[in-house]
């Protein structure tokens, strides 16, 4: 073995080298007890620059060795990120923030509704032959005749001619203004009377069942007590419209009658009067022109009375009124809102959105693309 040379450093190891460079040490600083055996130094080949980088590759630990960022990869995880984001973001905007308004709203805000439901027919004296007598005058179907009456009452249920009866009667603008409403359901007290007909119409629900002729009416308010007034003020104010339509039926059926009878007094008023004034000179054949017309007036009178009497007791046995079976009764718990119902469409409305929305978008991404 050769000596070390007076102008010769030990050798270091590469790894130790590396350790020294970045812990700021100079490479001339090594312990002797590290230093290698020297050798005289050679022109460095290639090979052993190749092995010592590869032994610096193998010796220093992964947290200090370089990073090869993948950008693509990176952009595609941020894009990802985003994406998820967004849809988070749509799905408490459109989603969450309905359901969570309606979930208040229904559980804490919103007033109790107490319902008092009514249910009548309209029947004449002489179910039978009234409907069908009008019908043989009028040539109007009977069943067409029963059917329409109950639709002029059906629609008279939501009509301004009836608020201002009601209006009149129990003060339907106080009652849909009661304090114990709340703010989206109550009343404005100084709204405009096409306001309170139309918060009337939200309050009122009237059908008609053509198979059994059944007209059903419910009625709505914030108190049990107003439901109830309500309702007593909704038949009777039914109660009238029946007895005018009976009145315009019966005027109809008399009044032609009426009239032929008042033609047929004067007839005979007209004869009497000419056979006072006929002088005997004129003859026993002109009392006779005469005599002949004023019994022809006289029969036509009779006619008249019988066509009067019939149809005077036609039009009392196809006088309306409303048969009740099921009356108003004080109602004790409250059926609107709906609120679980009302919760649960508000849910599947938005849920529905959200999906729709997301679909078009993801189309529209596809189709960029």
């Amino acid at each position: 073995m050769s000596s070390v040379g007076e102008g010769s450093k030990p050798r270091v190891s590469p790894l130790l080298m590396v350790l020294r460079q970045r812990s700021g040490a100079s490479p001339d600083d090594v312990p002797a007890d590290t230093a290698l055996e020297a050798r005289p130094a050679a022109e460095p080949d290639e090979s052993d620059g190749r092995r010592e980088d590869h032994a610096w590759k193998d010796n220093v630990s992964p947290a200090t060795r370089p990073i090869n960022f993948d950008w693509r990869s990176r952009i595609g995880a941020v894009e990802k990120i985003l994406k998820e984001r967004g849809v988070l973001a749509s799905f408490l905007v459109m989603v969450a923030g309905p359901l969570l308004i309606a979930l208040v709203y229904y559980l804490f805000i919103a007033s109790n509704q107490y319902v008092t439901e009514i249910k009548f027919a309209l029947r004449t004296m002489d179910r039978n032959n009234a409907h069908a007598s009008i019908g043989a005058m009028t040539g109007v179907p009977s069943a067409v005749t029963g059917i329409a009456d109950s639709f002029i009452l059906a629609d008279f249920m939501s009509t301004r001619q009836l608020v201002d009866e009601l209006e009149r009667k129990v003060g339907l603008r106080k009652m849909l203004s009661h304090p114990s409403a709340d703010f989206f359901s109550r009343l404005d007290p100084s709204a405009s009377i096409e306001a309170v007909v139309d918060h009337w119409r939200s309050m009122v629900k009237a059908s008609y069942e053509l198979s059994t002729g059944i007209l059903s009416v419910q009625v709505r308010a914030y108190t049990p007590r107003d439901s109830l007034r309500l309702a007593d003020a909704v038949m009777e104010s039914a109660e009238r419209l029946a007895n005018d339509l009976t009145g315009n039926g019966r005027q109809g059926l008399v009044g032609v009658s009426e009239a032929d009878l008042k033609k047929a007094e004067l007839r005979i008023r007209a004869a009497e009067q000419a056979l006072t004034n006929a002088a005997p000179a004129n003859g026993s054949a002109a009392r006779t022109a005469l005599e002949k017309e004023k019994a022809e007036a006289e029969q036509d009178y009779a006619n008249a009375v019988t066509s009067l009497r019939s149809a005077q007791a036609l039009a009392d046995r196809q006088q309306i009124y409303l048969a009740t079976f099921v009356k108003p009764a004080l109602p004790e718990s409250s059926r609107y809102p709906n609120r679980l119902g009302s919760i649960g469409l508000v849910a599947g409305m938005a849920l529905l959105a959200w999906i729709v929305m997301l679909l078009i978008v993801m189309g529209v991404r596809d189709h960029m693309r």
